[in-house]
């Protein structure tokens, strides 16, 4: 067990512009569900660090946690000016445009966000997400196989196959990949229930009371 919010706190009541402590405080926040207060520490370690992109990111990441996306739109714009960042901030910048129900724009970005970075799942996730919502099932079931050889142990990368499947009437594939979410993450409420119909699926049932999220 590390050092406690509270030792950090100290830290920083004796050292206002340690790094460390800044950087851990912030992520302690965070970890706590407490985006807004994280925010307020990763912008300090930013205007210490202009040109770092890292505070940057997880500025915009608590700032798009705490609901406030043109600020976190912001950060991400800004850290796409750095070396070996586009596809990261083209990643999170199609998040943003996602959530805000705009999904041309999302698909613009992720769809180059997968070209950049290819091998990260987080990135491979969201522009499944984005293709699944756009209705193109064979891409969105291509990034979720993606995401899955970039991440095999992330139960929503798992979950995300899933829904693909069940949209498909893939219903053995859907199966077997909401089961896998299940032994990776046994509390993963929506796989539990999703298996539970499929289980219990008679031909004459719609999958309208499937959990797609």
């Amino acid at each position: 067990v590390g050092p406690s919010l509270e030792a950090y706190e100290e830290v920083l009541r004796r050292r206002p512009k340690s790094p460390v402590a800044l950087k851990a405080a912030a992520d302690l926040y965070r970890t706590k569900g407490d985006p807004a207060k994280a925010a307020a520490y990763y912008e300090r370690l930013r205007r210490m660090s202009p040109e770092d992109p890292r505070p940057l990111f997880l500025l915009g990441t608590s700032y798009y946690e705490a609901g406030r996306l043109d600020a976190a739109e912001r950060m991400f714009t800004e850290g796409a000016r750095f070396p070996g960042m586009l596809g990261d901030a083209y990643s999170n910048l199609g998040a943003i445009a996602f959530r805000r129900g705009n999904l041309k724009e999302a698909l613009w970005f992720l769809s180059r966000a997968a070209q950049r970075r290819p091998g990260k799942a987080g990135v491979r996730y969201n522009y499944g997400l984005a293709l699944l919502a756009a209705q193109h099932f064979d891409d969105a079931r291509k990034e979720a196989e993606a995401a899955v050889l970039a991440a095999p142990a992330d139960a929503e990368v798992r979950f995300l196959g899933g829904v693909v499947a069940l949209r498909m009437g893939r219903l053995t594939d859907a199966a077997a990949a909401f089961a896998e979410t299940l032994r990776l993450d046994p509390a993963h409420a929506d796989a539990r229930h999703n298996l539970a119909l499929l289980e219990s699926l008679r031909p004459s049932e719609s999958a309208t009371s499937f959990s797609l999220h």
